[in-house]
């Protein structure tokens, strides 16, 4: 679990008063600043999709629906399974 916020860190409350605390820093657990966040989740989306790569490529997992479009719009959607055939369902 990672937990973010503005800006990395954590702070107390200071002696002088919540006045005093930093813009954007968490009062309560220590976090990740937003920009690092951003980048985290972009790598995490990006190993998903190799290991579902993967895991399809070795029969383990099924191929997502996918849509099939035409210029009316969508048409139908394509159900894929790990043995290649697929089957047509109205959208």
């Amino acid at each position: 679990m990672i937990e973010s916020h503005l800006r990395d860190g954590r702070q107390d409350v200071p002696l002088s008063g919540p006045a005093d605390l930093k813009w954007g820093v968490s009062i309560t657990d220590a976090c990740v600043e937003w920009e690092r966040t951003v980048v985290m989740l972009d790598e995490l989306d990006k190993a998903v999709q190799r290991r579902r790569e993967g895991l399809i490529e070795r029969g383990v997992m099924l191929k997502p629906a996918a849509a099939r479009f035409n210029s009316e719009g969508v048409e139908g959607v394509h159900l894929a399974c790990c043995n290649g055939h697929t089957q047509e369902v109205a959208a």
